[in-house]
């Protein structure tokens, strides 16, 4: 009986003992994954601008799940993964485009990079119900008007004069601010290329030089000189062949070196694709545009409807202007009625009907 005795206790206290361990491991993995529970989100730069929405977490058996709430746009989580390092990662559905999420938790805040597509810029979250607020990264993206891929200026919209001395005073006072001596230079750009004003022309040209004199290569700055150069080959005297040559030989040089510089950058490749065909036939560049825009817009999916009315008209149209000056004419026709089909009273809606005029006149 003692022996039976005994063997019974030694059960009851292993059974116990087990019990303890499991309760201990289960502790444990509750204190090493304090990323579990419901996340108010901040996200900056998506083409709605700077959006809230709620990120549910948890854990299912061996496995995360996740679900996004309160959204300005329709998003579905398709898988969680969760590292021992407080490490997160997301993968989701964004209006139907492929949306990635990584971040890790710092405190009492989560807090990364996402992106969707060609399109990147920063998150960060606290704990729903918290009254603390979320703090976006120090090393983050410029801040981008929604909508569109550059910075600085509203897209389709010449800068005032007065915007322009405003920005001249200040780089006056500061002319080593390389992102304020870059923005002027593009202001001048858009007064050359919206309005035609050719006194801009110079200005921009050397504004730009002394940006890439304070960052050297910036693909952005080099991809806008390069575009001028061409603009300003299109405008020189016919009679004047070899200077015409020369600047389109340039224009090629910088608009190719911006792009191999930052080939993901969608300010970058808009810039580039519509100067590539500011260049005359013999530089075999419509192939090249018509290929990078093709991938663009793969890579963007459907939140390519989610860009400004002159974002979305301008990679039309320069996307079907390439399709036409390689004599594909139902792909070039394809991309000007979808242009045509976002906007009538836009300005790039007037030069996709000369366009798509001009396809029906060859028909």
């Amino acid at each position: 009986m003692k022996q039976t005795y005994s063997i019974k206790t030694a059960l009851i206290v292993l059974t116990l003992a087990l019990l303890a361990a499991a309760t201990q491991t289960f502790a444990q993995e509750q204190k090493a994954n304090p990323i579990e529970g419901e996340w108010r989100v901040t996200a900056q730069g998506t083409p709605m601008g700077t959006i809230h929405f709620l990120l549910a977490l948890k854990r299912d058996g061996d496995k995360w799940i996740g679900e996004i709430r309160e959204s300005p746009m329709p998003m579905k989580v398709k898988a969680v993964a969760v590292g021992e390092d407080s490490h997160v990662k997301v993968e989701a559905d964004a209006a139907g485009a492929d949306l990635h999420i990584a971040g890790k938790l710092e405190g009492e805040q989560l807090a990364g990079k996402w992106h969707v597509g060609e399109t990147t810029d920063v998150w960060a979250a606290v704990r729903h119900g918290s009254t603390a607020t979320a703090k976006l990264p120090a090393v983050r993206t410029p801040e981008k008007i929604p909508g569109q891929f550059a910075e600085d200026f509203i897209a389709g919209v010449v800068p005032k004069l007065e915007e322009i001395a405003r920005l001249e005073q200040e780089v006056a006072a500061t002319p080593d601010d390389f992102r304020l001596v870059r923005k002027l230079g593009k202001g001048y750009f858009f007064q050359f290329f919206g309005e035609g004003q050719k006194g801009a022309i110079e200005k921009c040209r050397k504004t730009f030089e002394r940006a890439l004199e304070l960052k050297k290569d910036d693909a952005e700055t080099t991809a806008y000189l390069g575009a001028l150069q061409g603009l300003i080959g299109q405008r020189l005297e016919k009679n004047d062949a070899d200077k015409q040559q020369a600047s389109y030989q340039r224009s090629y040089d910088l608009l190719s070196k911006a792009l191999k510089t930052d080939p993901r950058n969608g300010a970058v490749v808009s810039v580039v694709s519509a100067g590539y065909l500011y260049l005359p036939d013999s530089f075999g560049t419509a192939p090249i545009v018509a290929k990078m825009l093709e991938q663009m817009r793969q890579q963007i999916g459907p939140m390519f409807k989610h860009f400004s009315h002159h974002g979305q008209q301008r990679i039309l149209l320069t996307q079907g202007q390439a399709y036409a000056r390689m004599g594909q004419t139902e792909k070039a026709r394809a991309c000007f009625e979808e242009g045509w089909k976002v906007n009538q009273e836009s300005v790039e809606a007037a030069l996709i009907k000369a366009e798509i005029d001009k396809l029906k006149a060859k028909s």
